[in-house]
């Protein structure tokens, strides 16, 4: 299954990009928690901020997910 559908949304998301997202987001996550340095949860931060505000194409971590 390469491309999953929201439930709340007709919009088609590659599966793949997503899981790496996620997975970006936990080592930020757990950088932080390792060395309490803030830039790692500023990042993640940020980048949820920008997929509420925005859309997910505009954030720094689909951007890196989804680069081929």
């Amino acid at each position: 299954m390469k491309n999953i559908v929201c439930p709340i949304s007709t919009e088609k998301i590659d599966s793949n990009v997503s899981r790496l997202t996620v997975f970006l987001n936990v080592i930020l996550i757990a950088l932080f928690l390792v060395t309490l340095n803030p830039i790692f949860i500023i990042v993640v931060t940020l980048d949820y901020f920008i997929r509420a505000a925005l859309e997910a194409k505009y954030s720094p971590l689909w951007l890196l997910a989804s680069w081929e």
